[in-house]
Protein backbone atom coordinates (compact mmCIF):
# COMPACT_ATOMS: atom_id res chain seq x y z
CA UNK A 1 0.00 0.00 0.00
CA UNK A 2 1.39 3.57 -1.04
CA UNK A 3 1.41 6.33 1.24
CA UNK A 4 -0.94 8.46 -0.20
CA UNK A 5 -3.53 5.36 -1.21
CA UNK A 6 -5.60 6.10 1.87
CA UNK A 7 -5.68 10.03 1.84
CA UNK A 8 -6.77 9.30 -2.05
CA UNK A 9 -9.62 7.10 -0.70
CA UNK A 10 -10.58 9.65 1.85
CA UNK A 11 -10.56 12.41 -0.98
CA UNK A 12 -12.61 10.04 -3.29
CA UNK A 13 -15.59 8.94 -0.94
CA UNK A 14 -16.19 12.85 -0.35
CA UNK A 15 -16.09 13.78 -4.07
CA UNK A 16 -18.65 11.27 -4.56
CA UNK A 17 -20.39 11.91 -1.36
CA UNK A 18 -20.69 15.79 -2.42
CA UNK A 19 -21.66 15.11 -5.93
CA UNK A 20 -24.43 12.83 -5.10
CA UNK A 21 -25.68 15.51 -2.65
CA UNK A 22 -25.23 17.95 -5.68
CA UNK A 23 -27.33 15.49 -7.86
CA UNK A 24 -30.17 15.07 -4.84
CA UNK A 25 -30.21 18.94 -4.47
CA UNK A 26 -30.96 19.55 -8.47
CA UNK A 27 -33.37 16.48 -8.23
CA UNK A 28 -35.41 17.58 -5.49
CA UNK A 29 -35.42 21.52 -7.05
CA UNK A 30 -36.43 20.25 -10.27
CA UNK A 31 -39.27 17.94 -8.85
CA UNK A 32 -40.61 20.79 -6.81
CA UNK A 33 -40.57 23.32 -9.43
CA UNK A 34 -42.81 21.59 -11.66
CA UNK A 35 -44.97 19.99 -8.59
CA UNK A 36 -48.67 22.22 -8.52
CA UNK A 37 -47.46 22.41 -4.31
CA UNK A 38 -45.39 25.47 -4.91
CA UNK A 39 -48.08 27.65 -7.23
CA UNK A 40 -49.36 31.15 -6.15
CA UNK A 41 -52.82 29.98 -4.63
CA UNK A 42 -53.19 33.21 -2.46
CA UNK A 43 -52.39 36.59 -2.30
CA UNK A 44 -52.80 38.82 0.17
CA UNK A 45 -52.20 42.85 0.41
CA UNK A 46 -51.34 44.87 3.25
CA UNK A 47 -50.99 48.35 3.61
CA UNK A 48 -52.96 50.09 1.20
CA UNK A 49 -56.14 52.71 1.35
CA UNK A 50 -55.94 54.59 -1.62
CA UNK A 51 -55.90 52.04 -4.20
CA UNK A 52 -57.22 48.54 -4.57
CA UNK A 53 -56.46 45.48 -3.63
CA UNK A 54 -57.20 43.76 -7.04
CA UNK A 55 -55.36 47.18 -8.67
CA UNK A 56 -51.93 46.46 -6.61
CA UNK A 57 -52.16 42.54 -7.24
CA UNK A 58 -52.70 43.47 -11.49
CA UNK A 59 -49.60 45.96 -11.02
CA UNK A 60 -47.18 43.73 -9.28
CA UNK A 61 -47.44 41.25 -12.45
CA UNK A 62 -48.03 38.71 -9.79
CA UNK A 63 -51.26 36.18 -10.40
CA UNK A 64 -52.46 33.28 -9.06
CA UNK A 65 -51.30 29.72 -10.92
CA UNK A 66 -47.74 31.16 -11.74
CA UNK A 67 -44.83 29.21 -10.19
CA UNK A 68 -43.52 30.53 -6.67
CA UNK A 69 -39.52 30.14 -8.49
CA UNK A 70 -40.48 31.97 -11.53
CA UNK A 71 -41.66 35.20 -9.74
CA UNK A 72 -39.57 38.35 -10.58
CA UNK A 73 -40.33 40.02 -7.04
CA UNK A 74 -38.41 43.23 -8.01
CA UNK A 75 -39.83 43.91 -11.08
CA UNK A 76 -43.54 43.85 -9.11
CA UNK A 77 -42.11 46.44 -6.55
CA UNK A 78 -40.84 48.35 -9.33
CA UNK A 79 -44.26 48.20 -11.06
CA UNK A 80 -45.59 49.19 -7.67
CA UNK A 81 -43.24 52.17 -6.50
CA UNK A 82 -44.03 53.83 -10.13
CA UNK A 83 -47.50 54.32 -9.04
CA UNK A 84 -48.11 57.73 -7.00
CA UNK A 85 -49.42 56.81 -4.16
CA UNK A 86 -47.08 54.47 -3.06
CA UNK A 87 -44.44 55.41 -1.19
CA UNK A 88 -42.69 52.04 -0.75
CA UNK A 89 -43.76 48.26 -0.77
CA UNK A 90 -41.97 44.83 -0.53
CA UNK A 91 -43.20 41.80 -2.12
CA UNK A 92 -42.46 37.84 -0.02
CA UNK A 93 -43.10 34.54 -0.51
CA UNK A 94 -44.42 32.63 2.24
CA UNK A 95 -44.10 28.69 0.75
CA UNK A 96 -45.83 26.51 -0.20
CA UNK A 97 -48.37 28.99 -2.05
CA UNK A 98 -48.83 32.49 -0.39
CA UNK A 99 -47.25 35.90 -1.86
CA UNK A 100 -47.75 38.98 0.62
CA UNK A 101 -47.13 42.47 -1.10
CA UNK A 102 -47.08 45.29 1.76
CA UNK A 103 -47.55 48.49 0.94
CA UNK A 104 -46.86 51.92 2.09
CA UNK A 105 -48.96 54.71 0.76
CA UNK A 106 -48.28 58.51 0.19
CA UNK A 107 -51.62 59.79 2.40
CA UNK A 108 -52.96 63.43 0.84
CA UNK A 109 -52.57 66.00 3.13
CA UNK A 110 -54.13 68.85 1.41
CA UNK A 111 -55.59 69.37 -2.23
CA UNK A 112 -54.70 71.54 -5.09
CA UNK A 113 -56.58 73.50 -7.47
CA UNK A 114 -54.32 73.89 -10.54
CA UNK A 115 -56.26 72.56 -13.87
CA UNK A 116 -57.91 69.76 -12.21
CA UNK A 117 -57.95 69.38 -8.32
CA UNK A 118 -54.84 66.97 -7.44
CA UNK A 119 -53.81 65.86 -3.87
CA UNK A 120 -50.08 66.80 -2.18
CA UNK A 121 -48.65 64.60 0.66
CA UNK A 122 -46.55 65.89 3.34
CA UNK A 123 -43.43 66.14 1.39
CA UNK A 124 -45.46 68.35 -1.17
CA UNK A 125 -45.35 64.53 -3.36
CA UNK A 126 -48.34 65.33 -6.66
CA UNK A 127 -50.82 62.55 -6.41
CA UNK A 128 -53.87 62.59 -8.34
CA UNK A 129 -57.73 63.58 -6.71
CA UNK A 130 -57.95 60.89 -3.53
CA UNK A 131 -60.67 58.57 -3.94
CA UNK A 132 -60.97 56.78 -0.39
CA UNK A 133 -59.78 59.99 1.27
CA UNK A 134 -62.51 62.39 3.15
CA UNK A 135 -61.79 65.80 0.97
CA UNK A 136 -63.86 67.92 3.06
CA UNK A 137 -61.50 67.61 5.66
CA UNK A 138 -58.58 68.86 3.69
CA UNK A 139 -57.26 72.21 3.00
CA UNK A 140 -57.24 73.60 -0.03
CA UNK A 141 -54.44 75.30 -1.98
CA UNK A 142 -55.38 78.05 -4.76
CA UNK A 143 -53.48 80.99 -6.40
CA UNK A 144 -50.69 79.01 -7.93
CA UNK A 145 -50.08 79.43 -11.15
CA UNK A 146 -52.64 76.49 -13.24
CA UNK A 147 -49.95 75.80 -15.75
CA UNK A 148 -47.27 74.57 -13.47
CA UNK A 149 -45.58 71.65 -14.88
CA UNK A 150 -45.32 68.69 -12.28
CA UNK A 151 -44.84 65.14 -12.35
CA UNK A 152 -47.48 62.80 -11.11
CA UNK A 153 -45.71 60.80 -7.81
CA UNK A 154 -42.91 63.26 -7.83
CA UNK A 155 -42.10 65.87 -5.54
CA UNK A 156 -43.06 69.69 -6.63
CA UNK A 157 -40.45 72.22 -5.69
CA UNK A 158 -42.88 75.22 -6.35
CA UNK A 159 -41.52 77.31 -2.83
CA UNK A 160 -45.26 78.66 -2.37
CA UNK A 161 -46.29 74.98 -1.81
CA UNK A 162 -43.63 74.09 0.19
CA UNK A 163 -44.96 76.90 2.27
CA UNK A 164 -47.98 76.14 1.85
CA UNK A 165 -47.40 72.14 2.91
CA UNK A 166 -45.21 73.09 6.05
CA UNK A 167 -48.01 75.39 6.88
CA UNK A 168 -50.27 72.46 6.76
CA UNK A 169 -48.03 70.11 8.41
CA UNK A 170 -47.64 72.42 11.30
CA UNK A 171 -51.60 73.05 11.83
CA UNK A 172 -52.28 69.55 11.80
CA UNK A 173 -50.76 69.14 15.10
CA UNK A 174 -53.25 70.92 16.62
CA UNK A 175 -57.16 70.07 17.41
CA UNK A 176 -60.15 69.81 14.85
CA UNK A 177 -61.32 73.07 15.86
CA UNK A 178 -58.31 74.91 14.63
CA UNK A 179 -57.66 72.62 11.44
CA UNK A 180 -60.87 74.21 10.56
CA UNK A 181 -60.27 77.92 10.53
CA UNK A 182 -57.32 76.72 8.17
CA UNK A 183 -59.49 74.85 5.36
CA UNK A 184 -58.36 77.14 2.78
CA UNK A 185 -55.12 78.52 1.47
CA UNK A 186 -54.05 80.86 -1.38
Amino acid sequence: MYPNEGHNKIILNRLLKLAAFVMLFILSWLYCHDQVVFTVNHIFVHGQYEMSKDEIIRTSGIHQGASMFDLNIADGIQHLIDKPYVFNTYISRQFPDIINIHVIERQPVALIRLKEVYALDAFATMLPGPVHYSLETMPVITGVDPELPFEMGKQTFHPDIHLAINFVNYVRQFNEELRSYCSHIT
